[in-house]
């Protein structure tokens, strides 16, 4: 396969970079040209916040980035590479599908918005 028709998705950002799930590490992959961005999304307390495991100590164990929200990373981003949000825990695909709704009458397009999740009930 042609290197032209490769699809690079930075797994959790650029992880081996920079902490994963981190803006840091979302920056580094759009600078390294990755086409999409995989994150993933707890809803605590009603935040959509980036981060993939039950607890916060693996991002933010004195790495000097904190967690992001869903919205930080969205800002980051921009239009620049597609955004695949894999849905993490209870009650988070709702809150996730009404912000992709807000994107898309926002102008994102269509082909840059990707959900995924282990939990298939969740989709």
């Amino acid at each position: 396969m042609e290197k032209k028709n490769l699809l690079c998705i930075g797994h959790r950002g650029a992880m081996g970079h920079a902490p994963e799930n981190t803006l840091a590490s979302f920056a580094k992959a759009l600078e390294l040209g990755a086409h999409c961005i995989e994150l993933d999304v707890h809803r605590v307390e009603g935040q959509l916040l980036v981060f993939h495991d039950h607890c916060v100590e693996r991002s933010s164990d004195g790495h000097g980035e904190r967690i992001p929200t869903l919205d930080e990373v969205i800002g980051l981003v921009g239009r620049r590479a597609g955004i695949n949000i894999e849905l993490k825990g209870p009650d988070t695909a709702l809150a996730v599908a009404e912000r992709i709704a807000r994107l898309r009458v926002d102008g994102w397009p269509e082909h840059l918005l990707l959900v995924s999740s282990f939990d298939h009930g969740q989709l």
